[in-house]
């Protein structure tokens, strides 16, 4: 469980994320940062963070030749994604097909995409998006704050500490960067 929190303002993505591992009765602070930026991207991960440690040294996004950066998603960096998960065993086969067992936030192009356990690709109609056990703290503290109109930075922080005052699986220090 954890909690990733992503932000869409004036074209810029910001993505923040907790520091907690949480193991069934266990959680335990983690130095590996949970959000990064590579290349163009930049992601944030909930759930297994071997899933995480593969996206972030073993992922290389295919290069983007569609129309449409949601037809890209969907298509060409989900089947990057899925061989990669195959490869290294982080992915399994279900009743309703392939899964892996973690959410991930994708800042591509000035648009956030949350990546689902089932490789569904998910926009939202919001400016902003969370993950995680965590997340539902999170969605409330962000429409507040963003409704209100602070700075991102103190917008994902507040969020953030919000979802770790009442989510045991959330914990600091936080992590927060963004493409600019």
């Amino acid at each position: 469980m954890t909690c990733i929190i992503g932000l869409e303002r004036d074209g810029v993505l910001w993505v923040g994320g907790d520091s907690a591992a949480y193991r069934e009765d266990e959680v335990n602070t983690r130095v590996d940062p949970k959000v990064w930026t590579a290349d163009n991207f930049i992601f944030g991960f909930s759930g297994s963070f071997r899933i995480g440690q593969l996206l972030r040294w073993g992922f290389k996004p295919p290069k983007n030749s569609r129309n449409s950066d949601i037809e890209y998603m969907v298509i060409d960096f989900i089947d990057a994604l899925k061989e990669l998960l195959i490869q290294k065993g982080a992915s399994s086969k279900g009743e309703d097909g392939d899964t892996f067992d973690a959410e991930i936030v994708v800042g591509y192009n000035r648009r956030l995409y949350v990546i689902e356990t089932d490789f569904n690709v998910s926009t939202r109609t919001e400016t902003y998006v969370s993950s995680g056990g965590g997340s539902p703290y999170a969605l409330g503290a962000l429409w507040v704050l963003e409704s209100a109109g602070f700075p991102p930075e103190i917008v994902i922080e507040k969020a953030l500490r919000a979802s770790a005052q009442y989510c045991p699986s959330v914990k600091p220090p936080f992590s927060i960067i963004s493409n600019k």
